[in-house]
């Protein structure tokens, strides 16, 4: 019992002793997304020991011996009650290419690292971009369009790619001729291409596509292409339409687009083979870029049956390019076509015939018509009924009425039309009157007045037809129609003789006029025999009336005209004389008789009379290239009587000084007078007989109230040691100027 105590005391001291620590433990390492400068690293912690981690993570070196610190990533503690196994993981950056590295996994317990078996990777090469160079495309004489692809990635971003290009091989980013493109690529691969320009024509270059990334730049292969040689437009001539006599339309066909821009295109025509642009031509300008592009050209005032030649043409970079030869030959001058039509509203003296001009012809049409005859094939020579003009829009009918035919009669016509002074004829056709009775018709007397007549007819008998209408036509000629003018009545009559009268108003007085009755049955119009009758004229009515303001060398004569008569008055006035019933050989005043109204009063101021005169005065009209006059008046004019005595006399206080004259005197005895103006005339050292309008005027005052005698003085201008001849005069309110005796004084003694 005691030696078992013992044991167990030994088993427990035993049991106290210290064990060591249990570590983590790492599995395999593996590396992946392993590049040029970075790897991913995972390891798998299959325990984590019976002790707290305070760090763990991953070392790699390029040495074999992997230290801590050499190159590390630190992922942090862990709990070492966290379930296992723990999965870690970590990208190592900052790697040289193509280098081989050495790793380990490690956990820091207690300040003791503890370390995974040692495992290595290598990082990869730096890879470039991949770049492809392209076909060349749309080559021309001047530019192409140069194409490439960046293929791939590359390790690094793209910074630059495009194209260089030269005439020598494996041209570099150092030639200037050359095209970049500085953006960045996202997806792979992207394709590129550029339309370089101002090339050479015909000449050869060398092309690469190029890419840089980090500094590095790649090219693909070397190509070439040839760019073509200057070409001109290709051009067609196209057919001929429209030929007419004078025009035609032509057509031409650019086929091609040259190395330039056309300028001009168009066709060329002439009478000799190929002709050019210095002949006749029809032009467009303008650039052309859709291919083929076909044109026509209407032409004109080409000649009748005359074979032309023409070519289409375009001209580019001043080059003009012709397409083939062709011809044509224009029409011969045509006629219009022309067909005869039927006959309708058949009577027995009258029809109505149609035409039908189907087409024109060369030239235009100046007449067309009908032409009838009682045997076959009429003529413009026989009976015709014509239109005048031309006609442009076809088919184009035509219908004319015939009237004075035959009854029961069998006609032939045919329908005509002229152009050019040619006549062409329709086919000829026939028609046959009616044999119908008309009613007999008389014209029998006319009862006329100034611009009006009743005219009377009868129908005696009532014919075959009933009647549609009757009347009076009446025009200015013998044997008016229906178509002159015309009063009718309408309808039927039964009873015969049918007597009636017709009322006609407008006319023209003094004119005289042609009147037949007729009557219409069955749209066939019968006529009485012509007969005339001549309207009535009435003269205007004019009134001389009294004058007045009669004064004595004037007077105002009065008249009034009450009506103007059948025909407008063209001239009013007053005559007057000395003697009885003046006429417009005597004194006379007047004005146009246009727009006025009646009854119309006028009046005249005569002037130019003679004082304490009778006169004789009448007014008159002309009406028609007629003069009428009316009553004579008479009236005499006032007496006028203006005595002037003249007197002279020198005063003593002038005769001494220089440039003095004379005063003068004289005496007026006015009547019945209104005296207006007084006053002298003189004339100095006169010669002669005193002539009054060449002598010197000196105006008198004139007073307020003169009186019936008033006498007035005046100066005059006298020379020294010479004459002067002077007289007073006097003027009236009518114009009439009267004179004293002439006086004759000689100044002496006086200063010059």
């Amino acid at each position: 019992m005691k030696k078992g105590l013992i044991f167990l005391l030994f088993f427990l001291t035993a049991c106290e002793e210290v064990y060591a620590p249990a570590p983590p433990k790492f599995g395999e390492l593996n590396f992946s997304e392993i590049g040029p400068n970075s790897a991913r690293i995972r390891a798998e912690l299959s325990q984590i020991g019976d002790q707290n981690i305070s760090e763990h993570g991953f070392v790699i070196s390029e040495d074999s011996s992997a230290q801590l610190g050499t190159n590390a990533s630190k992922l942090g503690t862990l709990n070492k009650t966290q379930p296992v196994p723990i999965e870690i993981t970590s990208v190592m950056s900052g790697l040289k290419a193509n280098t081989t590295y050495y790793a380990s996994a490690y956990a820091v317990i207690n300040s003791q690292t503890v370390f995974s078996p040692i495992a290595s990777f290598k990082t990869s090469n730096i890879l470039q971009p991949g770049i492809r160079t392209d076909e060349a495309t749309n080559i021309k004489h001047d530019a192409a369009t140069l194409n490439g692809a960046v293929t791939t990635k590359g390790t690094n971003a793209v910074s630059e790619y495009g194209f260089v290009w030269a005439t020598a091989e494996n041209p570099t980013t150092a030639s200037t001729l050359k095209h970049s493109i500085k953006s960045g690529i996202n997806n792979y691969p992207t394709t590129f291409n550029f339309n370089a320009g101002s090339l050479s024509p015909n000449t050869t270059y060398h092309y690469r596509a190029y890419v840089i990334s980090n500094g590095v730049t790649s090219y693909g292969v070397n190509k070439t292409f040839k760019t073509q040689s200057v070409s001109q437009p290709g051009i067609n001539t196209g057919n001929v339409s429209n030929i007419g006599t004078s025009t035609a339309r032509l057509e031409g066909t650019i086929s091609s687009a040259g190395s330039y821009p056309i300028t001009e295109r168009g066709v060329v025509w002439g009478t000799s083979a190929n002709p050019t642009t210095s002949n006749s031509k029809s032009s467009l300008s303008g650039n052309v870029t859709n291919f083929p592009h076909t044109f026509g050209m209407d032409i004109s005032g080409l000649n009748i049956n005359t074979t032309y030649y023409y070519r289409a043409y375009v001209i580019s970079n001043g080059v003009t390019s012709y397409g083939e030869n062709k011809s044509f030959k224009t029409l011969e001058a045509s006629q219009p076509g022309i067909t005869t039509g039927n006959a309708s509203n058949i009577g027995n003296t009258n029809v109505r015939l149609e035409g039908t001009i189907t087409k024109g012809g060369t030239y235009p049409i100046t007449e067309r018509g009908i032409v009838w005859a009682t045997s076959a094939n009429p003529t413009t020579s026989n009976s015709k009924s014509s239109l005048s003009g031309n006609v442009t829009t076809f088919p184009h009918t035509f219908g004319m009425d015939i009237n004075g035919l035959q009854m029961n009669t069998t006609y032939h016509y045919r329908a005509y039309v002229i152009s050019n002074g040619m006549t062409t004829y329709g086919e000829n056709k026939t028609f046959t009157t009616t044999n119908q009775v008309l009613p007999i018709i008389r014209t029998i007397e006319a009862k006329a007045g100034n611009n009006t007549a009743t005219l009377f007819g009868s129908i005696d008998t009532k014919g075959s037809h009933n009647i549609t209408e009757y009347g009076m036509v009446y025009g200015t000629s013998p044997n008016p129609t229906t178509a002159n003018s015309k009063k009718g009545i309408s309808g039927n009559v039964n009873n015969f003789p049918h007597s009636y009268s017709v009322e006609i108003t407008g006319l023209n007085a003094g004119s005289t006029y042609h009147y037949r009755a007729y009557v219409i049955m069955n749209g066939v119009v019968a006529y009485g025999d012509s007969k005339s009758f001549t309207t009535s004229v009435s003269n205007p009515q004019v009134v001389t009336n009294a004058a007045s303001n009669i004064g004595s060398l004037t007077a105002t004569a009065n008249a009034r005209i009450s009506s103007q008569g059948s025909f407008p008055i063209t001239e009013m006035g007053i005559v007057w004389a000395t003697t009885t019933n003046p006429t417009t050989a005597n004194s006379k005043v007047s004005k146009s008789g246009s727009g006025i109204s009646y009854p119309h009063d006028y009046s005249f101021n005569l002037s130019g009379l003679t004082s304490n005169t009778t006169y004789y005065y009448r007014a008159y009209v002309i009406s028609n290239g007629q003069t009428h006059y009316g009553n004579t008046v008479s009236f005499k004019t006032d007496p006028f009587v203006i005595i002037v005595a003249t007197t002279v006399s020198t005063s003593s206080s002038y005769t001494n000084l220089q440039a003095s004259g004379i005063r003068a005197s004289g005496t007026v005895n006015k009547g019945s007078a209104n005296i207006v103006q007084i006053g002298f005339l003189y004339i100095n050292n006169l010669t002669g007989t005193f002539n009054n309008a060449t002598a010197t005027k000196v105006i008198a005052p004139l007073p307020a109230n003169m009186g019936n005698s008033y006498t007035f003085t005046g100066t005059i201008l006298a020379p020294c040691n010479g004459s002067s001849s002077f007289r007073a005069y006097a003027i009236d309110d009518k114009g009439n100027t009267t004179y004293g005796n002439v006086v004759t004084i000689t100044r002496t003694g006086c200063i010059n």
